[in-house]
């Protein structure tokens, strides 16, 4: 009868933290979600601001004033949904976004409209791939602003190849 209460109780103990442990786990990669997507919309606007100092090209100047509204817009609603969730977020591209942004401070003329396209569709295929990834992966509504902007930032990258396309 002992190991029977034994028995029961463990697994009325997993029960009970399985759950927690994957809201936990749940919440968790939000989190990182979060991070990533703000580090994001961080580093579009800073490099959308050096493509506009640096262009001549009419196309590249207006892909860069689009990708700097849209990643702006969407920043502050990211930044709504992290105080919800209790996220801070951070102020700064990441590393390697930020040796992206002085590889191409050093270049200039169709050089650097070049370079800056062609890093704009690399960008945003990989952020489309981290939102699906997200919303395949999470509920509420952190999946609800992943969902949201989604056909955004495929608009984006479908601006980005015909800008190339132009430039060539």
């Amino acid at each position: 009868m002992c190991k029977l209460c034994v028995g029961t109780s463990f697994l009325l103990m997993t029960c009970l933290v399985n759950p927690a442990y994957a809201a936990d786990q749940e919440n968790e990669a939000d989190k990182a979600f979060m991070t990533k997507a703000a580090q994001g919309n961080l580093f579009e606007v800073r490099v959308g601001e050096l493509a506009h100092k640096k262009t001549t090209s009419e196309d590249v100047r207006k892909l860069a004033t689009r990708l700097i509204v849209d990643h702006t817009a969407n920043n502050v609603e990211l930044k709504r949904l992290a105080t919800k969730h209790n996220v801070e977020l951070p102020n700064e591209p990441n590393e390697q976004q930020r040796k992206e942004l002085a590889r191409l401070e050093k270049l200039s003329g169709p050089e650097f409209e070049q370079a800056y396209v062609e890093l704009m569709i690399k960008d945003h295929k990989a952020d489309i791939a981290l939102f699906e990834k997200q919303i395949a992966a999470s509920q509420g509504d952190v999946k609800e602003f992943a969902e949201k902007t989604l056909p955004v930032l495929r608009e984006h990258l479908k601006m980005a190849e015909e800008t190339q396309k132009k430039l060539k």
